[in-house]
């Protein structure tokens, strides 16, 4: 809280796998690219000064050689007095076509990601 930071306790494999880093351990102001760090940051700020979880539909990840792709996130927020926002999961859901254009976005190699359907 002072100051005001997101340190992600856990960074899936699967994301470790889609981005090609995994965040375990560092802040929301690490995540690249920086445009997205700001959105997941004031999203997370949204979660603590609401004390409510969210739900968010993004579109328009794109590097430019693709068309944008949409994915859903939920933001849970959990409190250990039921008053301050301790800790918030998030939970991120892909298509295939997404993961595959998320791979791309933020990796210039290919990765084989393996979804489930």
């Amino acid at each position: 809280y002072e100051p005001l930071d997101f340190i992600y306790r856990f960074w899936g494999s699967a994301r470790t796998r889609v981005q090609d880093k995994d965040y375990t351990g560092k802040s929301v102001r690490d995540f690249q690219p920086l445009s997205i760090s700001k959105k997941a940051f004031n999203e997370y700020q949204h979660v603590v000064d609401n004390k409510s979880a969210i739900h968010l539909r993004t579109k328009g990840l794109t590097n430019f050689k693709n068309e944008p792709f949409t994915y859903d996130f939920l933001r849970l927020p959990f409190s250990y007095d039921g008053e301050r926002v301790d800790n918030i999961i998030g939970v991120g859901l892909y298509d295939a076509e997404a993961a595959a254009r998320a791979t791309d976005f933020y990796c210039e190699k290919k990765i084989q990601v393996a979804w489930p359907s």
